[in-house]
C-alpha cells in the first residue's frame, strides 16, 4: 500500500481520476479511462486508527460510463474482488438510504439487485452519483430549480420533519416536481380477532410516513428505510427511491394481507412500498407509473 493511500484513508467516498487513484486491490482491472464519466472508491467500515500498511482499505470501486455502472467489490472471505455490472437500460429503480452511519446505494435491475454499502456521512456524494445514474438510466438530468408544489414544514407530522426537508432539498437541487402528496405516519391494526387486538396493544404496528413526488419522467419517494415497524424507539433513517415513468416496471397495489388500512405497492424487481389505502399518496404513485391498479383479493 502506498503511504498516500493510507494517509488519505477515512470514511470518505473519494473520486478516482485515473490509474494513480485506484486502490491497490483493483490496480489490475482493465479500465478504459477515456470512457469513464465518474469513478468513486468506497472505503471499508474501518476506524482510521485501525488501518495498517498492507490492508486493502476500499470495499468497492464504482465506474460509470455511458452504458453501465460497474462495481468492483472486495471479497471478505478470500483474496481478490468480484466484478458486477448493471446496465443502465436494465435499471428498474434506484435507491439511496441512510440509517445513522449505515448507508446503502441500491440498483434494482432486470437481472437482480446491486447494493453498495457506504458511510452515511457521505450521503451527499452518493446523491451526486444518483444524479448521474438517473440521467443514464431514465434520461433525466437535474436542472435549474423551478417552481414546485409547496409543503408546509409539518406536512408529514412533527416526527417526520426530515422528509419535508428532504423534499425541499430535492426541488432546490433542480429536480422537477409537478405534484406531491404526503402520507403521514400512523398506527395500523392487525386483521383478525381477540389475539390480534391483544398484539396491537402489546406491539402496535406503525406505518411510517412518505412523500411522493411526481415529475415529468420519474417519481421520487422519500421515506423511512422500514415501512412498517413495531419498535417504539425513534426512527432516524431516510431513503430516496426513484422510479421511471416509462412503464418499464409493472407496479400494482393490493391490500395488506395482515394489516388494515395499508396499501402495498409492489412490482417485479422493484422495492415493496406500504402506503395508506386512503389519501392521495398511493393513488398519485400508481397513476404516475402507469400501474395495473389495485388488485383485490
Amino acid at each position: 500500500m502506498t503511504t498516500e493511500e493510507l494517509d488519505q484513508f477515512g470514511p470518505w467516498v473519494l473520486p478516482v481520476r485515473g490509474p494513480s487513484d485506484v486502490p491497490r486491490l483493483y490496480a489490475d482491472e482493465r479500465v478504459d479511462w477515456d470512457s469513464v464519466e465518474l469513478a468513486l472508491k468506497v472505503p471499508r467500515p474501518l476506524q482510521r486508527r485501525d488501518a495498517t500498511p498492507g490492508m486493502d482499505l476500499y470495499d468497492a470501486l464504482l465506474l460509470v460510463d455511458a452504458h453501465a455502472l460497474t462495481v468492483l467489490r472486495r471479497r471478505t472471505h478470500d483474496a481478490g474482488y468480484d466484478r458486477l455490472q448493471a446496465r443502465h437500460r436494465d435499471v428498474l429503480a434506484l435507491e439511496s438510504s441512510t440509517s445513522m452511519l449505515d448507508g446503502r446505494l441500491t440498483l434494482h435491475t432486470l437481472s437482480g439487485t446491486v447494493e453498495v454499502p457506504y458511510n452515511g456521512s457521505q450521503a451527499g456524494v452518493i446523491e451526486d452519483l444518483l444524479d448521474v445514474l438517473r440521467f443514464h438510466a431514465f434520461g433525466v438530468r437535474t436542472g435549474e430549480p423551478r417552481d414546485a408544489p409547496a409543503l408546509e414544514r409539518e406536512a408529514a407530522g412533527r416526527e417526520d420533519l426530515a422528509l419535508v426537508t428532504a423534499y425541499r432539498e430535492l426541488v432546490a437541487a433542480g429536480v422537477a416536481a409537478d405534484a406531491v402528496a404526503v402520507a403521514p405516519r400512523g398506527r395500523v391494526a392487525r386483521r383478525g380477532g381477540v389475539l390480534s387486538r391483544a398484539a396491537d396493544l402489546l406491539l402496535p404496528v406503525t406505518r411510517h410516513a412518505a412523500v411522493v413526488v411526481v415529475g415529468p419522467a420519474e417519481v421520487h419517494v422519500l421515506h423511512r428505510r422500514a415501512w412498517l415497524t413495531t419498535v417504539r424507539a425513534p426512527v432516524h433513517s431516510l431513503a430516496h427511491l426513484v422510479l421511471p415513468r416509462d412503464r418499464r416496471a409493472a407496479l400494482w397495489g393490493e391490500p395488506h394481507a395482515r394489516l388494515e388500512g395499508v396499501l402495498v405497492v409492489r412490482g417485479e424487481g422493484v422495492p415493496t412500498l406500504a402506503l395508506p389505502d386512503v389519501g392521495e399518496a398511493g393513488g398519485l404513485l400508481l397513476s404516475a407509473v402507469g400501474s395495473e391498479g389495485v388488485r383485490r383479493p
